[in-house]
């Protein structure tokens, strides 16, 4: 059964259950307001009859000579359906006149009522026998119930022709657009992504929409980046494993020799293998390191230094020189590890960049509330288109730099993701033949001692 049909049952079954409850109290409520008016019109035509046979005893006392009076008593008894019996003041009867129909539910009840003269003594006793049920009444409730039900009924009726119709336009407002996004969802489990916004009045079914879209834009976004990492990594791994394939042809067919170079060019690009698996490695396992984050009140310029002290060995071998600017006592909070691989990742870039009797200068200072960490080289430099995508993945400039560090293009958009999750940003400006510079900018409060 469809969810709009099932709604609208529902909905319907709920609205029937409080219709009828509504029905039958205003049926309860209707009928004993009726018995109860029909009680008290009973009541006021005995006490008109009780006046009037008072004031024919007053007239004529109890010999009640007249035809006329005796005739239009008895007439009284039968019109009204009642026994009337007039006793005069030693309880005997005077007078009686019958006038009840007999039938089989007869409820009969005697009232007593004191009759008086004109100075209010009493001068005798007024019997009067009435049935309460009466039949009259009987069919004047029964006429009523009828009536009753069925102006209920017709309400009813019309009540549940006008309910089937709005049901059934409010169970469409809601279920079309769920319906919607139903088939929505199973196009992203087909992988298709390509989604338009729900039309609907409902905050709810509007949000859910909105959410809809956004995830299936996430997913689209993460297929086209696994497809472009796939693409890039097999692009990556394809030049030094041409290369190496190329040379041990070379090798085998005897265009080449086997000498000291050619060992040199197989390691360079075994290497260079090696230096791709690990870039990807890393960053697969950046994007979760944040959760393993430790961070600690650290003495910048004392880890600054460590880590320099680690380097000097690798530049003095390039035959470059190493410059240190490093204010004193500079204390954060930061994860350590994380801090050492931006530093080494700036580190070993410009060692690859810089020539013999190059300068690497390192900076760390601090502004106020921020602190800056600066690597700069005077290598070969990056042009400014090159800048603008030299944090993506495996990207690599097509220049003179390039061919010296011969990297992954995987290290600089991973140290900017490290630099991000110490809650900092990372900065470069270059120029082609005068060098480049690093700044990496964190911003918080300085521990003191």
């Amino acid at each position: 059964m469809r969810l709009r049909t099932r709604l609208a049952i529902q909905v319907l079954l709920f609205m029937t259950v409080g219709v009828l409850v509504i029905a039958g109290v205003l049926v309860f409520s209707f009928t004993d307001s009726f018995d109860r008016l029909l009680v008290h019109v009973e009541e006021e035509r005995i006490q008109r009859v009780v006046e009037d046979v008072s004031d024919i005893v007053r007239q004529e006392g109890f010999s009640f000579r007249e035809d006329s009076w005796r005739e239009k008593l008895a007439a009284y008894a039968k019109n009204s359906n009642i026994n009337i019996s007039i006793m005069d003041e030693s309880s005997r009867i005077q007078a009686s006149y019958e006038g009840l129909v007999e039938h089989e539910d007869q409820n009969l009840q005697v009232a007593r009522y004191l009759l008086v003269d004109n100075d209010q003594n009493q001068i005798g006793t007024l019997l009067v026998t009435h049935d309460l049920n009466n039949p009259i009444y009987e069919s004047l409730q029964n006429r009523f119930v009828t009536g009753a039900l069925s102006s209920l009924a017709f309400l009813v009726l019309a009540y549940f022709v006008g309910a089937f119709f709005l049901t059934s336009r409010f169970s469409r407002r809601i279920t079309e657009p769920i319906e919607i996004l139903s088939k929505q969802t199973s196009r992203i489990a087909r992988g298709d992504y390509d989604l338009d916004p729900v039309p609907s009045n409902v905050p709810e079914i509007q949000n859910l929409s909105s959410n809809l879209n956004y995830l299936a834009s996430s997913l689209k976004n993460q297929d086209k980046t696994r497809l472009d990492y796939a693409q890039d990594i097999a692009h990556e791994l394809r030049t030094p494993l041409t290369n190496l394939s190329l040379e041990f042809e070379a090798l085998e067919d005897g265009v080449m020799d086997w000498d000291e170079e050619v060992l040199k060019g197989l390691q360079a690009n075994v290497n260079q293998l090696s230096s791709i698996v690990i870039g990807l490695r890393e960053s697969f396992d950046d994007a979760s390191s944040e959760n393993r984050l430790a961070f600690e009140a650290t003495n910048l310029t004392l880890l600054t230094d460590q880590v320099l002290d680690s380097f000097e060995g690798a530049i003095q071998k390039k035959g470059g020189n190493l410059i240190r600017v490093l204010d004193p006592m500079i204390k954060i909070d930061t994860d350590r590890r994380l801090y050492r691989q931006i530093l080494g990742n700036l580190l070993s870039n410009a060692i690859k960049a810089i020539d013999r009797g190059g300068k690497i200068r390192v900076s760390l200072n601090q502004a106020k509330n921020t602190v800056y960490l600066t690597v700069t080289d005077n290598g070969v430099g990056i042009s400014k288109a090159d800048q603008a995508h030299l944090f993506e993945r495996f990207y690599r400039v097509e220049s003179s730099r390039n061919k010296k560090m011969g990297g992954s293009g995987l290290g600089l958009s991973i140290t900017q993701n490290f630099v991000h999750q110490l809650g900092g940003q990372i900065e470069v400006t270059s120029r082609p033949g005068r060098g480049t510079s690093f700044r990496v900018i964190f911003e918080q409060d300085p521990l003191k001692d």
